[in-house]
């Protein structure tokens, strides 16, 4: 357990390293590779969401998961159908989950939700989650001294998705 923890933290360091070329760090090549395990990454940019999903990317592709990230704005160019798993990356916007991903994940079939992972940030730690969409959520608020904790839990929701069954 502490060797991940410490593998956690390297990444957190390197993704705090590379947080002004992040929104560049798209690496979609491998999504034409057949027989790729493929994770579609959707999110907002902010330097906490930022510093979590670079860990939670870096993990991902050492597990040789092909790992592509878009905008959130891009979302609902995507068929889910493509994609083994889905982590999408918003933000709480007057009590509930942005309008771009409410809008994608209302028209998943509940088999298409089983394979979403949300994240999303909020304005406090009070314990804030989003009702009723049929998806498994992580919540948090923008607080990089959590980033480390955040990003392991998208993680382990993230590979139990895309496990073999």
């Amino acid at each position: 357990m502490k060797k991940g923890y410490f593998l956690l933290s390297v990444l957190a360091i390197f993704a705090l390293s590379c947080m002004p070329s992040l929104s560049k760090f798209v690496n979609d090549m491998c999504v034409s590779e057949p027989g790729k395990i493929k994770v579609l990454i959707a999110m907002q940019n902010g330097q906490f969401k930022d510093s979590v999903m670079t860990v939670v990317k870096s993990a991902l592709e050492s597990d040789s998961y092909c790992v592509k990230v878009i905008s959130l704005g891009n979302l609902n160019d995507e068929v889910m159908e493509n994609y083994s798993g889905c982590i999408i990356v918003n933000t709480c916007h007057m009590g509930g989950i942005s309008g771009k991903a409410s809008k994608f994940i209302k028209k998943l079939t509940a088999r298409e939700k089983k394979r979403i992972v949300l994240f999303t940030t909020t304005g406090s730690d009070k314990g804030w989650r989003p009702k009723d969409i049929g998806v498994d959520c992580v919540t948090s608020a923008s607080k990089l001294n959590k980033a480390l904790f955040i990003a392991d839990s998208v993680t382990v929701k993230t590979r139990a998705i895309l496990k073999p069954k």
